[in-house]
Order: structure tokens, then sequence, then C-alpha cells
């Protein structure tokens, strides 16, 4: 396939490791990279002396067809709302606003395009989604999920809540791996590192009876990334961190174990980017998906901060 003549949007933490699978893919031809710190211009300019460095999306070549935007979440909007205008196609990191509202529009100002936008949603990239099928029968109506992540503190994305920050994931993951939405959620946390919530957990309700609970922290003992589903049928447990799969069947006397491969999410999230564009692959996670992802934060954030269960329509 052509090459898609790509532009990164920020040259920060991520904005590196994106810039590298760039530069990495046959799919991508790396035109420029948008930062307006000088500092940060500097780091571009001597790890991509090919790539052209400018300061705003206004001084991008008019040829870009697509942008990777890896800014903080509070930049999002403004900037997407910028590449769509140009008709350029959009990945943007999760989450893709940090207002329902401003989602909302994006998505009004997609409507009349024909451009790709992909969602930010790594942890879909985990091999052992592959194998779904196989703990098919501890994901029915009747299960209890229970899903783990945090880590001591680490001093970065400050700018937003840990909800943002973190549950995202297992938010997009429940929605993902269940099909549909919760209809309910209540939440309690704590602000302990920053003026945001730095520890929060959920419990989430399934019209089909499903409930699970998401517990998120970054100011922990110690680093965990877990999901458990468990039913009258048995367990089966993913550690994200170790990538291995147990299960535990109700019926039998020994525990299925086995190791999946480890994988690199972003480079697996570019590819299917420009595959997308070209029309080669339909989009990994849309932007239906991100706005999804934002209204259950925003529905955790409402029911922290109000300390009652909140209702989805």
């Amino acid at each position: 396939m052509k090459p898609v003549k790509t532009a990164l949007i920020g040259y920060g933490h991520l904005g590196r490791f994106h810039a590298q699978k760039i530069a990495q893919l046959e799919e991508a031809q790396f035109i420029a990279i948008v930062e307006p710190f000088a500092d940060s211009q500097v780091k571009a300019k001597e790890a991509h002396p090919e790539v052209m460095v400018v300061a705003s999306i206004e001084e991008l070549p008019n040829d870009i067809e697509a942008a990777i935007v890896a800014t903080p979440t509070s930049f999002h909007f403004e900037l997407c709302q910028k590449l769509i205008k140009r008709n350029i196609h959009v990945f943007c990191e999760k989450p893709i606003t940090d207002k329902l509202a401003d989602a909302l529009k994006l998505e009004a100002q997609m409507q009349s395009r024909s451009l790709v936008f992909q969602a930010g949603h790594s942890e879909r990239c985990h091999q052992a989604w592959e194998f779904k099928d196989k703990f098919a029968p501890y994901l029915t109506s009747e299960s209890y999920l229970r899903l783990d992540r945090y880590a001591p503190f680490k001093g970065r994305a400050t700018d937003v809540d840990v909800v943002n920050d973190l549950m995202i994931h297992d938010l997009d993951l429940l929605c993902f791996l269940l099909g549909s939405a919760p209809y309910k959620i209540e939440a309690q946390g704590f602000k302990q590192r920053t003026r945001h919530y730095d520890h929060a957990i959920a419990h989430l309700t399934w019209k089909n009876g499903t409930k699970a609970t998401i517990t998120v922290g970054r100011g922990h003992v110690h680093e965990v990334r877990s999901l458990e589903a468990v039913n009258s049928a048995g367990l089966f447990r993913v550690d994200l961190m170790n990538n291995t799969i147990a299960i535990a069947p109700a019926k039998a006397e020994s525990i299925d174990q086995q190791n999946y491969q480890k994988r690199d999410h972003l480079l697996l999230e570019q590819k299917a980017f420009y595959l997308a564009i070209r029309g080669l692959e339909p989009v990994m996670v849309s932007l239906n998906d991100g706005i999804v992802a934002v209204k259950l934060i925003d529905a955790v954030l409402q029911s922290l901060d109000s300390n009652q269960a909140v209702e989805l329509k």
C-alpha cells in the first residue's frame, strides 16, 4: 500500500514512543512533528533529523493525510477540531476529550466527512483477547468481574484525575469484552497526591445482571493490572502485567494456565490506523467507542462528586 503521510502532534513522554512507531512502520511516511515547546523541539530534531518540526498545526504541509495526537488530554479537543477541519485523519490518544460535550462536538463535526477517527485504547491489543472464546463461559449475565489497575506514584498525568488516566482503560475493556456499556455506576474516591482523584473504586451494573468492580490508584505500594471473572462455571484471571491467563473451571480438578505473547500495542494501533485509512481494515477503536468511554468517565466522576449512583441513558 502507499504510505500514509503522517504528522505527530506532541513530542512529550508518549509522543516520543509514537514517533518511533511512525518511523518504523512501512505503512507510514513520517513528514512532520508539531511541538510548541523549544526544548522538546530540539529533542525531536535530534531524534528524527529527517522530519520537519513545527510549532503549530497551521504550519503543517497541505499534503499531510493523517495525524497522531499525543498531547495532554486538555488539548485534545482543540487539536482534533483543527485536524478534522483540514480533512486529516485522526488517531487520538485516550481519552479523546476531557469533557463529554466536546466529544459530542467532534462527533457532529465528523458526520459530514469521510475521515478515519481512531481512539487510542491500547489495552484492546493484548493477545489474551484473541482467546475470548475460551473464557466466554465466564462472561455471562450472572458473572461478576473485578479489574485492578494501580501502581506507586510516578508523577505523570497529574493534569487529570485517575479516572481519565487509568480507569478509562478498564471501562473500555469491559465494553469491548461484554459488548455493551453498563447502565448504572456507583463510585468512591480519594485525593491523595494531587488536586484530582488519585484513587477510585467504581461498581458497575449491566441490565442483564452482570456486575463489575474497577479499582484504580496511582499512589499504591505495588503495581497490579489484572482482570478476573467468576460465576457458577468457575473463574478466569488475566494478568495484564505478566501476560498470563489462568482458568479454574468449576468441575475440573486442575487449573488451566498459559502465557500469551507480549506485543507492542502502539505499533499495532498505528498499523491498524493506516490500514483503515487505506480501506484495508475496519477502524480498531472507533470515535463512537471513544465517546462511550468519555460518557462512562463522566458518570464515574459524577458519582464521585455526588456520592450517589448514576444511571446512564
